[in-house]
C-alpha cells in the first residue's frame, strides 16, 4: 500500500514538475536544455549507482540507439537484454 501512495505522489510531483520545466523550456533554447538534462540525468545515475551506474546508463543507450542506427526494430534489442537476464536468474547460464 505504501508503494502505491509512494509512486502516486511521486507521479503529481513530477507532473507539476514538468509542467514548470515545459514553460521554461518554451522560452530558452532546446539544445541548451537537452544539455542540462543530460548532465543531470548523469548526476543523478551517477550518485545513485555511482561508475557501474553510468557504465549500465551508457551500455543501454548503445543498445537502445543501434536499432535505429541499423534500421531494425528495437524489441530485438530488448530481447538480446531480457533473455540472458532470465536465463541467469533461473540458473540456467
Amino acid at each position: 500500500m505504501a508503494l502505491l501512495l509512494t509512486a502516486a505522489l511521486a507521479s503529481a510531483v513530477l507532473l507539476a514538475a514538468y509542467r514548470k520545466a515545459f514553460s521554461a523550456v518554451a522560452e530558452a533554447k532546446l539544445r541548451e536544455f537537452r544539455k542540462w538534462l543530460l548532465a543531470a540525468l548523469a548526476l543523478a545515475i551517477f550518485i545513485l549507482g555511482g561508475g557501474a551506474g553510468l557504465l549500465l546508463a551508457a551500455t543501454a543507450a548503445c543498445v537502445g540507439a543501434l536499432p535505429m542506427l541499423l534500421g531494425q526494430r528495437r524489441s530485438l534489442a530488448v530481447g538480446a537484454l531480457v533473455v540472458p537476464s532470465l536465463a541467469y536468474s533461473f540458473g540456467v547460464a
